[in-house]
């Protein structure tokens, strides 16, 4: 009788083990704000986060990453949202994107290549969401500066960089 309690003891612990280690592997970080000053979310949860800036990263990479979101920043605009996203991949590189989403204000990218960038202002503005990255050196990372005018500045931070533009 004492070794049938211990066995199903011992079961019982290993279950909730596993359990919760399985469990930690699903819950997003609690920390990252999904939500821009003026109230804007950019994605329900982390993971729909991650998935709406995985081709944006693989992109970057010429292939499929596996990464984390690390930090999120938001630029003060008066409609929508200018989301800064710092991210590390496995392999230990950390990088960014600059997710906008729904934001009515003028852009202008000043970076010395630019691929993916719509010129009609119409289709612009259409464009419920639209990321920025930049590629090339291992320095390469996308800027977000808004200008006194109102309007917003992208930028990479190397010279040889490419920036991508996705809608």
């Amino acid at each position: 009788m004492k070794k049938a309690i211990l066995f199903y003891k011992t079961i019982f612990i290993t279950s909730l083990f596993l359990i919760s280690c399985n469990k930690s592997n699903e819950i997003s970080d609690p920390f990252l704000n999904l939500n821009s000053p003026n109230g804007t979310s950019i994605a329900k949860s982390v993971d729909e986060l991650k998935s709406i800036l995985t081709p944006s990263i693989n992109k970057k990479f010429n292939s499929d990453v596996d990464f984390k979101i690390t930090k999120i920043s938001f630029l003060e605009v008066n409609k929508g949202a200018v989301a800064d996203i710092e991210y590390s991949t496995t392999s230990g590189f950390n990088s960014n994107v600059v997710l906008m989403k729904e934001c009515d204000t003028q852009f202008l990218c000043s970076a010395k290549n630019v691929e993916g960038l719509i010129t009609n202002e119409k289709a612009l503005k259409s464009a419920a969401l639209v990321t920025f990255s930049c590629s090339g050196e291992s320095c390469c990372k996308v800027h977000a500066r808004l200008n006194p005018s109102g309007t917003i500045n992208y930028d990479c931070s190397c010279a040889n960089c490419t920036m991508q533009v996705q809608f």
